[in-house]
């Protein structure tokens, strides 16, 4: 199952490529987690890539700082997750916020929500797990509980603010990138109707041609069988009328039915030629 890692700021990146690392561990081959800063390869168109990795996520974490709250990249991130992914498998991964501090105007606080500490970091891998099924619950815990203190060193040690930095991009730039993803989206919302309509006709198609087809075989294995009973009980009934034939053209034998069995036919005959 893909994992699609969003973030947006220094803060957000560090946390969210911690995640795209120590998730592995637990689940191994079982997950794919997905970053942008990492797995968008040299001479891959950044926006396209990205809409294709949201279309085929099973599940999103949004790495959430006091920096992004308002974010406009992190909130198109966000709602495009929750067009492809149930919200329920959408989680904000607060890392120095509260959960106070998601207003209740502010998109994201539709989403379920898990602190960047050891229950909520174990609430987001329960929540892989119950896809996934990986692990039974005790041998979940177990590994849980092996890997979290590698992951709460990294979160505890993170760099103040001011240390961290990302290669930053124009204004322009970012609004360029939204508008090619909204138009993608807006292209894939108007063409996949039609398309399921499509795909629709064409089952129903073939399913009255698969209707046809059955018609067809019931009604020639039908006719074969009556012409086969037919030509049984031609033979039949022509080996009776030759065998009456037969019997019609003997001649009559002493005792039978012919003229001397008749009592006093003979002295009537004689009778009368004298």
């Amino acid at each position: 199952m893909k994992v699609f890692i969003s973030w947006s700021g220094p803060k957000s990146l560090k946390v969210a490529e911690l995640l795209h690392a120590w998730l592995p561990n637990l689940f191994a081959s079982t997950i794919e987690p997905w970053i942008s800063s990492k797995d968008i390869k040299a001479g891959q168109r950044g926006t396209q890539e990205i809409a294709e990795q949201l279309k085929d996520s099973g599940m999103g974490i949004i790495s959430l700082t006091n920096q992004n709250l308002v974010a406009p990249w992190i909130q198109f991130e966000a709602g495009a997750l929750s067009k492809f992914v149930d919200r329920a498998l959408v989680c904000t991964y607060l890392v120095d916020l509260e959960v106070s501090d998601l207003d209740g105007a502010n998109p994201l606080a539709q989403f379920q929500w898990s602190k960047a500490d050891r229950d909520g970091t174990r609430k987001i891998v329960k929540t892989i797990n119950d896809i996934v099924n990986a692990h039974a619950t005790e041998k979940l815990t177990g590994v849980f509980e092996k890997w979290w203190p590698e992951l709460e060193g990294e979160l505890k040690n993170l760099p103040p603010d001011g240390e961290l930095h990302v290669q930053k991009r124009s204004e322009s730039e970012i609004l360029e990138e939204l508008l090619a993803l909204a138009r993608r989206q807006a292209y894939h919302d108007s063409v996949m109707p039609e398309i399921l309509s499509n795909l629709q006709q064409v089952e129903k198609e073939l399913e009255q041609q698969r209707a046809a087809r059955l018609f067809n075989e019931i009604a020639e294995s039908a006719a074969a069988r009556s012409e086969m009973i037919r030509s049984a009980a031609k033979k039949s009934l022509g080996g009776r009328y030759r065998r009456g034939a037969s019997l019609a053209g003997k001649p009559q034998e002493k005792g039978g039915l012919g003229s001397a069995a008749v009592p006093g036919y003979e002295a009537e005959k004689k009778q009368g030629g004298e």
